[in-house]
């Protein structure tokens, strides 16, 4: 359904000077972050000062403030993310940018007034995933990168504002679901410190070398037809870009929903940066080679000059209101200037008094024309109505000082806003005693990796819901259906898989997005949660199961330390084996070099500049996996994982005489008789040496 409103213009503010940047060129909103807890900490960011500055001189001119703390949480973090919040609520922020569930809940405890927008790091694509977030007190959620035009109108029909990303640099990878940067460097991506790898040569088989490298996005041209379809806001990405950079991207969204962009505007565009040009593959469903590109030295030609000519769009103050002013001049009493705009409305007096003129009298043409000068201001006149009593004189330093300080008053007015009441809690993390024996979950990507018999510690199995019935009616434990991460365009078909499933007897689902898990509550299915969930901290945890999940596996981003305060909730579960899918992928970096239809499981993988290989497990899904180079190992230290409930056995690319070696050795080391350090090359993730 079309929405007659204009839609909002969102800009990155990963500095105080590309605030103002933002602000002049004409954003309606900026988003930006403190210097901790969000999602690009290398960014400048703001103190707790510049913060509050930031939120005065935005709300003078109109714009809203959005700050983001999406990055996923530790227990010991959550006491200074409500420092946070409640900082958030005393400056009067506008809305809260989130990730994760556990302070999704504690803000809407202690500060239920706080508008919260869903974080694109939460992966959501699908109406189901809306309607989830919804419920969760969400008002706005920013969508994923990577969807169509058609998906987006179909998931526009929910009850939610909508934000969509419309320039910048694309990720590789569906946002939320990517650990390449932690898995090989130790730096998360989801807490806000990604050393972009993935810009690095990765080479497919027949590929150029650069095939985790997109270009970057620009819709830019689509905005009119992007707000007919009803979306609310159009984001610009870019906290790590230069003050010149957000300008000119504002200034170009401006002019296309104006109906002025021209040619020229996007050739400055391209000139500050891209990345072999721009591309808008996503929403016109044109993947491929197409989308990649980088960095090259013909891309930065045209940028010294375009600096010099960009920083002119917000050399100076825009005006943003029409001032209506009426000026009183009697004989013996001082002078009156009553000002209104924006729906406030002030008055100021002078010190001095007009007094009877000897020579020349101010007339109410000469005062109309200095109440008009309202430049380097947020003001432009609009109404000037001027009294004078005949034959008075007045200073026009007076009546100029007298017009500065209406205009001041007004700012003053404009930035007044009342603190969203705040109450805080005393987080309370009860120590947590697993009461049961610890068990295991295998995930199976091929049914022959199945051993023949399996112990007594296996207590589910995961099986992607693509596969035929059969490998569903024979698996010998409970079963569960593994929901794709990324449902971009087959929301109902997975639906319809569900509940043909459960017709069968498969109760389970194993769901590692919000998607997932909304729908398969809807299909009426017992729900876990798998580690793209990215569950970190206890109020996650409980938040989880108040959603309606009965288990979850927790992020393979916890520490050993986080795991081991961990408080009690849900069943939590530990990815304790397996090649970890590091990236979550739409545009598969095989297509870089070939189509589909020249794929085969032997050129199925990425190398990167040491040679290390990176298989990808093809689903023919809108969505493959990037697979780590090495698995994950831990059957010699389940000691230091004896707060989880459960372990996951993640089954990629193993025989089934590997499967079967890998299921023996955990079964052992869980039931107690230890096992032997791992031979052959593996890596212990993140887990004693995470952030």
């Amino acid at each position: 359904m079309d929405k007659p409103h204009r839609a909002q213009i969102l800009a990155p503010a990963g500095s105080p000077e590309a605030l103002e940047a933002a602000v002049r060129a004409g954003a309606d909103a900026v988003y930006l972050g403190g210097k901790a807890l969000n999602a690009r900490v290398r960014a400048g960011n703001f103190s707790d000062e510049e913060l509050r500055d930031a939120v005065a001189y935005c709300h003078t001119r109109g714009v809203k403030v959005y700050l983001t703390l999406n990055t996923i949480l530790s227990d010991a973090q959550l006491p200074e993310a409500e420092r946070s919040l409640e900082r958030a609520c005393a400056i009067g922020i506008d809305a809260l940018i989130l990730q994760d569930p556990g302070l999704i809940s504690l803000v809407r405890r202690t500060a239920p007034g706080m508008e919260i927008h869903a974080s694109t790091q939460m992966s959501v694509h699908t109406r189901a995933g809306l309607r989830l977030l919804q419920e969760m007190g969400f008002s706005r959620a920013v969508l994923a990168r990577e969807m169509s035009e058609k998906e987006l109108r179909q998931a526009l029909c929910e009850q939610i504002e909508t934000e969509v990303f419309v320039h910048g640099a694309l990720c590789m990878c569906v946002s939320g679901q990517c650990y390449l940067s932690a898995m090989i460097g130790g730096r998360s991506g989801n807490r806000g410190a990604c050393a972009q790898p993935c810009r690095l040569p990765f080479s497919a088989p027949g590929g150029t070398g650069h095939d985790l490298s997109l270009k970057d996005l620009s819709a830019i041209e689509k905005l009119p037809a992007l707000e007919k379809m009803g979306v609310d806001s159009f984001k610009i990405e870019g906290r790590m870009k230069r003050p010149e950079y957000v300008a000119a991207a504002v200034d170009a969204c401006v002019k296309s929903l104006d109906g002025t962009l021209s040619t020229g505007d996007m050739d400055a565009l391209r000139s500050i940066f891209s990345r072999s040009g721009f591309t808008d593959g996503y929403l016109e469903g044109r993947l491929g080679r197409a989308m990649f590109g980088i960095r090259r030295r013909e891309d930065a030609a045209g940028t010294p000059q375009a600096l010099r000519d960009l920083k002119k769009l917000y050399e100076k103050e825009r005006p943003r209101y029409g001032v209506d002013l009426c000026l009183r001049l009697k004989i013996g009493e001082p002078a009156q200037l009553d000002a209104s705009a924006n729906g406030r409305h002030i008055t100021v007096i002078s010190r001095s008094v007009p007094e009877p003129a000897h020579s020349l009298a101010l007339t109410p043409e000469r005062a109309e024309g200095q109440l008009k000068k309202c430049g380097g201001t947020i003001f432009y006149p609009e109404k000037i109505t001027v009294q004078i009593e005949p034959q008075l004189s007045f200073p026009l330093s007076e009546l100029n000082a007298l017009r500065r300080a209406a205009f001041a008053r007004l700012e003053e007015a404009f930035r007044a806003r009342k603190p969203i009441p705040f109450t805080p809690e005393d987080i309370q993390i009860e120590p947590y005693r697993r009461p049961q024996p610890q068990k295991l979950w295998l995930r199976i990507s091929d049914p022959r990796q199945l051993p023949s018999s399996l112990p007594d510690e296996v207590e589910k199995i995961i099986l992607p819901c693509h596969l035929p019935d059969a490998a569903f009616l024979s698996a010998p434990a409970q079963v569960c259906a593994e929901i794709p991460r990324g449902l971009f365009g087959i929301e109902d078909r997975i639906a319809s898989r569900l509940r043909q499933l459960r017709a069968l007897g498969v109760g389970s689902a194993f769901a590692g997005t919000l998607d997932g898990v909304r729908l398969a509550l809807e299909c009426g299915m017992d729900v876990l949660g798998g580690f793209g969930l990215n569950i970190c901290n206890t109020l996650a945890l409980r938040e989880a199961g108040r959603i309606g999940l009965s288990a979850c596996v927790l992020s393979p981003e916890i520490t050993a330390a986080a795991l081991e305060r961990l408080g009690g909730g849900i069943p939590a579960g530990v990815f304790a084996y397996g090649r970890l899918p590091v990236m979550s992928v739409r545009n598969c970096p095989l297509k870089n070099g070939r189509s589909c239809a020249g794929c085969s499981p032997e050129t199925r993988f990425v190398t990167d500049r040491r040679g290390s290989r990176f298989p990808i497990e093809c689903f023919r899904n809108p969505c493959n996996d990037i697979l780590n180079c090495v698995p994950i190992r831990m059957e010699d230290k389940l000691g230091d994982l004896r707060r989880a409930d459960f372990l996951l056995l993640y089954f990629t690319d193993e025989s089934p005489a590997q499967a079967a070696e890998i299921v023996r050795r955990y079964a052992g080391a869980a039931g107690g008789s230890g096992a032997e350090r791992p031979s052959g090359d593996f890596t212990r993730g993140l887990f004693y040496r995470g952030g």
